[in-house]
């Protein structure tokens, strides 16, 4: 990862090597790795049904978190604030709150 113009090393696990036992919400605010974060959570999501806040940071990566969400049996319940971007890359910031019905 570069920061700055310098270089950082980080550690970082799967929510699913956590191997909670109980998961009532789940924030997500990764700046762009929002599928990601989902990917590595997917057991978790599955067996504990959280309730899912995530900020996607571009239409294309909203569309691609609602498809893996709507999989696992979640529906869209609201739509939060919604900042419009000129990066190509993070045109549109949204918050968005899932839950399973």
């Amino acid at each position: 990862m570069l920061s700055a113009g310098r270089e950082i090393s980080y550690k970082s696990v799967k929510i699913d090597d956590l191997d909670l036992t109980q998961l009532d919400l789940l924030k997500i605010d990764v700046e762009g790795f929002e599928v990601k974060v989902l990917q590595g959570a997917l057991q978790t999501i599955t067996k504990l049904k959280p309730k899912i806040i995530i900020e996607t940071h571009s239409l294309k990566l909203r569309a691609a978190c609602h498809e893996i969400l709507q999989s696992l049996g979640y529906v869209l319940k609201k739509e939060g604030r919604t900042i419009y971007n000129t990066s190509r890359e993070m045109d549109q910031v949204t918050n968005l709150f899932y839950a399973v019905p």
